[in-house]
């Protein structure tokens, strides 16, 4: 999707409230405005459809926000279709979070969400399993899945491997063994973000084929993005990870906050690097990213709650 010229982005994003004057103030309505009633339909139609899956209603504001601030052009079914794999991605992931369970009993159910991706039926009582069936039926009804659903089942299978070293590790070290080298760590668990496949999921669901030319650089980009988010939660999420079963966090590898922190904003350095030729082409898909990357970081860094606290 390409970008109407009142839709052009500055990259400076923040102001002082403190210093703005009324004509400034009436400006910074008219700009947020509509992203705040954006996120409020969005809000509310992701809870309708979440309604089906109780479990996942909570992160739905969050992940409104989020979509319509990175992506105000589109309209509230468009951002629907980009949102579901990210209510998947907490829903699914709290689970894990939050459950004790075996290596071999992750192993069993990360399979079964790998076989569900590829289209087969569904444990019907797993709400995550048929919630991510269903994102599937949508997904491969687009034009763009004869092209692109290899590279989105890849995606999540990059997710659930992710997730099984995390588990793996995460509860070993819990029982005493030495932790993996921080190298490992962030090469395999960055994918546990989800980011490539919520995102190759929602270009699928909102683009044409003009896309596919730009996707090595649309997929290298995303590559930088799931580190921003991957640092990002460990930073900031350090103390709610460590009451969990089988936490594994960067902060556990010797390194310090500071160093975490560069590194994210290297990665977002390094997204909006590759991404800056299609933005300027006005490219939509990459716009958002990098709107998205930012909306990440800065929630993150602001004590934004993604996960339901008890």
């Amino acid at each position: 999707m390409r970008l109407n010229q009142q839709h052009s982005y500055r990259q400076k994003d923040h102001m002082e409230y403190s210093q703005s004057t009324a004509g400034e103030s009436s400006l910074f309505a008219e700009q947020f405005v509509p992203v705040g009633i954006r996120a409020v339909a969005l809000t509310r139609a992701l809870e309708h459809w979440a309604s089906r899956y109780p479990s996942t209603i909570p992160y739905a504001l969050p992940v409104a926000m989020a979509h319509s601030f990175a992506w105000p052009w589109l309209d509230v079914d468009d951002l629907l279709r980009g949102s579901k794999a990210t209510m998947w991605i907490f829903g699914s992931d709290n689970m894990l979070d939050t459950n004790v369970m075996a290596p071999n009993e992750v192993e069993a159910m990360l399979q079964r969400q790998r076989e569900t991706a590829a289209g087969a039926s569904p444990d019907p009582q797993d709400e995550c399993d048929v919630m991510l069936s269903e994102i599937r039926t949508e997904i491969t009804g687009q034009p763009l899945f004869a092209s692109m659903g290899p590279m989105w089942q890849e995606a999540l299978d990059r997710t659930l491997t992710a997730r099984l070293f995390e588990h793996v590790h995460g509860a070993a070290i819990a029982a005493g063994a030495r932790p993996p080298s921080l190298e490992e760590y962030l090469d395999q668990s960055g994918p546990s973000f989800g980011s490539d496949f919520i995102h190759l999921g929602r270009i699928i669901c909102t683009e044409d084929l003009s896309i596919l030319p730009h996707l090595d650089r649309l997929t290298a980009a995303l590559k930088e993005y799931r580190m921003v988010g991957r640092l990002s939660n460990d930073l900031y999420e350090y103390e709610r990870e460590m009451a969990e079963p089988a936490p594994l966090n960067v902060l556990m590898f010797g390194v310090n906050r500071q160093w975490v922190t560069e590194q994210i904003a290297l990665h977002l350095d390094r997204c909006e690097e590759i991404l800056e030729p299609l933005i300027a082409d006005g490219s939509g898909a990459a716009l958002g990213i990098v709107r998205l990357a930012h909306w990440v970081a800065t929630y993150y860094r602001g004590s934004g709650d993604w996960h339901v606290r008890t």
